[in-house]
């Protein structure tokens, strides 16, 4: 048989299987990107509704696993295998799926934090921006995104601010040993309780904490939502900063004594 009987017989191969096999390899393209899909959305949404990270990444990627396998089959009966075997392809890749899932479930970190979350982890302050199984993503409020190793994570000590509903916002100030306390205590307490994210209860409170290098130190202590602390704080000491300097009350500044002790020429130290 020569070279043009060969390429003949691959010609007549071609023009009898090509389109079958142009049609499984579609269906296969599609079925990879809608199982890409579909973990992308599971690991992206489930977060949202109130899943943990890891079981939205556990389901995603049993669904991933699933998609594909069920691709698989289907471009197989295309490409003319027996149905009775691409059924038990299909329950033999499902249960497989569901097997890989249970023994990996206890593998995966339990992360003390979801995606969204405002967290403190290793001294960076930031919001979670997603998650696997080896490490976390943040943004951090300077617009820079760290990836943090999982095994620091949860061998370390992680802050979440939002397990919480409310926070307690601390307004530390040094006032001088020659300011109006009282008239002090009236100011910021009228602007703790005055201010709209603020909240009645528990109510603000304020505290002379002691008497520094600098001056007194005191503090108003008040409660506002979560989200809103941040800038309760800022706004707050922007009012306290105007209203001390209108009602005369001067901040405290730092002081060193500086003792000079006159030496005799002749001192052998000298």
């Amino acid at each position: 048989m020569g070279i043009e009987a060969h390429i003949k017989e691959f010609s007549d191969m071609g023009l009898v299987y090509g389109p079958m096999v142009l049609k499984a390899l579609a269906f296969l393209l599609v079925g990879l990107v809608a199982a890409k899909l579909v973990y992308w959305l599971c690991r992206r949404w489930l977060p949202r509704l109130g899943a943990q990270p890891r079981t939205a990444g556990l389901v995603g990627a049993v669904l991933f696993v699933l998609v594909v396998a069920v691709a698989l089959t289907f471009c197989m009966r295309l490409m003319g295998m027996d149905p009775h075997l691409v059924v038990r392809l299909m329950l033999a890749a499902a249960i497989t799926a569901l097997v890989l899932a249970f023994l990996l479930k206890p593998l995966l970190p339990n992360l003390p934090f979801k995606v969204g979350n405002t967290v403190q982890i290793e001294g960076l302050f930031g919001k979670v921006e997603g998650t696997n199984l080896f490490h976390t993503r943040l943004k951090t409020f300077k617009g820079r995104t760290v990836f943090i190793p999982n095994s620091k994570v949860l061998n370390g000590t992680v802050v979440n601010f939002h397990f919480t509903p409310n926070l307690r916002v601390d307004l530390d100030v040094t006032v001088s040993y020659q300011a109006d306390l009282e008239k002090a205590e009236e100011i910021m307490l009228r602007i703790m309780s005055e201010h709209e994210h603020v909240l009645p209860k528990p109510p603000p409170r304020f505290w002379v904490l002691r008497f520094g290098d600098s001056g007194v130190e005191i503090s108003g202590r008040c409660w506002v939502p979560n989200v809103k602390a941040f800038r309760t704080r800022v706004e707050c000491f922007k009012r306290i900063k105007a209203e001390f300097d209108q009602a005369g009350i001067p901040f405290g500044r730092a002081r060193r004594a500086v003792l000079l002790q006159s030496a005799d020429v002749d001192d052998p130290r000298i």
